[in-house]
């Protein structure tokens, strides 16, 4: 059987429906996007009230932690306020400072010395250069050194990093420091 002819197709899409669902999922997408941002809000929100409460036991806890060691509140609220007039427009926060003196004091029993000693070394941090958050990593340091008993090359290379400019002073006012 032969076939003698043509055959003719006539097609045409409709993709008014395409365009449609495809306007939904872009807004789904976009809708995901503020969830997203909705999201990282929230966190941020709630990573805020975890250091104000963070920050407000520590400050809590200091003069109760000085009490048990057989001082008074006025000593304690002296401390507290020492530091806080030693930190204030420094970038040091007060909380941090507080936490490293009762630290210090437990170690050496001396409140007043700790308080003197929080306070100058967190000033020779930031003399030399070191930021809030390097200054609090060469005070915990120091800390550790201390209650270790012992300087290692970790605690020494941490030191020299945050407070570079101060140990040179102190080395030539030891008369330690030489053209080398």
């Amino acid at each position: 059987m032969a076939y003698d002819g043509t055959l003719k197709f006539d097609t045409s899409i409709d993709a008014s429906g395409f365009q449609k669902d495809a306007n939904k999922l872009g807004d789904i997408v976009k809708g995901l996007g503020i969830f997203k941002l909705i999201e990282k809000g929230l966190q941020g929100i709630a990573a805020s009230i975890d250091g104000a409460v963070t920050r407000y036991d520590t400050l809590n806890r200091f003069p109760r932690v000085l009490q048990n060691m057989g001082y008074g509140a006025e000593e304690a609220d002296a401390a507290t306020r020492k530091l806080s007039d030693g930190v204030q427009g420094l970038p040091t926060r007060l909380d941090e400072v507080v936490s490293n003196a009762q630290r210090l004091t437990v170690l050496t029993g001396n409140l007043e010395g700790a308080t003197d000693t929080t306070l100058a070394l967190n000033n020779a941090f930031l003399a030399s250069g070191s930021g809030a958050e390097d200054a609090s990593r060469g005070l915990t340091q120091y800390v550790q050194m201390l209650s270790s008993g012992k300087v290692d090359m970790e605690s020494w290379r941490t030191l020299q990093e945050t407070m570079g400019y101060a140990l040179t002073k102190t080395a030539e006012s030891f008369g330690y420091a030489g053209e080398s």
